[in-house]
């Protein structure tokens, strides 16, 4: 196991298939859910809240003393974006990044699903002109450094799922998409067998179901992080699959299908 990743990791079967041999033909493949007890961990300094960093990854709560509003990380798993002080800041966008990776597993010969969900709540009105909060995967260059190679989310505001590599940007509209305060949201990754030509997904699900397709990721990273993106007042709690036990999640990963629908190029 590579140091990035918690030591704290558990497999668990998804479904009871038969058994694959290592050819992986003519066989149904099991799937495996694969529990990294995570937490919010990095605030991206190229989203500041000033030049004065008054927030930030060792500082993660506080405000700002330019009056712009921005981030608190209240717990492991839950943060609050609180508002600009009126007449006198803005409302900063502001990403925060997972402390462990979604690993490719090497020499697995079966499904591996990375998965982990948000509860969104928004409070207030709010004064700001920017509404904004997306959240999903994004690939990061070696040594972690703070610029978005890769990025695959789902903007609740803009009703999309996009992705981004590099400077290019697709995005898809949701069709019949709305939602509710309070909402849970949830985002997959899918990691095919090392046998088999196949390349790994993103999916995103609302409330428990599945909502739109997927999107295949052509490029066959090996590690993503989650993230969050907010820049309006509100408290999102993230549920890692710490303790599925007394904290599952609405999503059923137990009966997640393998899709076969995607988003085209």
């Amino acid at each position: 196991m590579t140091e990035n990743v918690s030591s704290d990791f558990e497999l668990i079967q998804i479904d009871d298939a038969m058994e694959v041999e290592n050819n992986c033909s003519n066989n149904q493949i099991d799937e495996f859910y694969v529990q990294i007890k995570n937490k919010w961990k990095d605030i991206e300094d190229d989203f500041r809240c000033c030049n004065n960093r008054c927030i930030n990854t060792k500082k993660p709560f506080g405000v700002c003393i330019e009056g712009n509003g921005y981030i608190n990380l209240i717990n492991k798993e839950i943060i609050k974006y609180y508002n600009c002080v009126e007449g006198k800041g803005i409302n900063d966008l502001a990403f925060v990044t997972a402390k462990y990776k979604f690993y490719k597993t090497e020499d697995f010969i079966n499904y591996s699903l990375f998965y982990f969900e948000i509860k969104y709540t928004k409070i207030g009105e709010g004064n700001s002109e920017r509404i904004d909060i997306d959240f999903g995967l994004r690939n990061r260059d070696p040594p972690d450094g703070l610029k978005c190679k890769y990025e695959i989310g789902l903007n609740i505001f803009s009703e999309n799922i996009f992705y981004i590599m590099e400077y290019n940007y697709k995005e898809y509209k949701l069709d019949n998409f709305s939602w509710n305060n309070g909402d849970i949201f949830g985002c997959g990754l899918i990691y095919p067998p090392t046998k088999i030509n196949e390349f790994p997904y993103i999916f995103f699900t609302q409330n428990g179901q599945i909502i739109g397709k997927a999107i295949l990721l052509k490029d066959n990273f090996d590690c993503f992080h989650p993230y969050i993106g907010l820049a309006n007042c509100c408290l999102v709690e993230a549920n890692f699959g710490n303790d599925l036990g007394n904290k599952p999640f609405i999503y059923n990963f137990k009966k997640h299908p393998v899709l076969n629908e995607f988003y085209e190029d």
